[in-house]
């Protein structure tokens, strides 16, 4: 399944959406979610580009509670200042470098793994003003 999660980046990288989605989807079908993640983002960016929006945030939400993240399905003002207070609460422990050093993670990392699938709802949530994107 290498081969398939090559041709999904491959794909993905030459604007081919659809053949990207596919080839990664392969890949999560015939793989732990723990061996497929890298695929993930590749998934929702793919959807983004094919302005597939809603399906974009509804995987996104999906597989970060597959990982353990309990998002409300639908955000109240309360539930997302709530999120936004215990983000703010963990972040205000990290000088800004380390918070920049996130970003240059190994891909081995599970924060840096979390982090790009973030990364990529985020510019669905944000395109369709979805009450999902201060979580994202």
């Amino acid at each position: 399944f290498a081969l398939h999660k090559g041709a999904a980046f491959a794909a993905y990288a030459l604007g081919e959406a659809e053949n990207a989605i596919q080839y990664a989807e392969r890949v999560i079908e015939n793989l732990s979610l723990k061996d497929s993640i890298l695929v993930w983002p590749v998934i929702l960016r793919s959807l983004s580009m094919l302005t597939k929006h809603e399906e974009c945030i509804s995987k996104g939400i999906d597989v970060l509670c597959r990982l353990g993240f309990h998002l409300p399905l639908s955000p109240t003002k309360e539930s997302i200042m709530d999120v936004m207070t215990k983000t703010d609460s963990m972040v205000s422990k990290f000088s800004v470098d380390q918070i920049g050093k996130l970003s240059q993670m190994d891909d081995n990392d599970s924060a840096h793994k979390i982090m790009e699938i973030m990364d990529a709802f985020y510019v669905s949530c944000a395109l369709v003003g979805s009450p999902f994107l201060p979580l994202a």
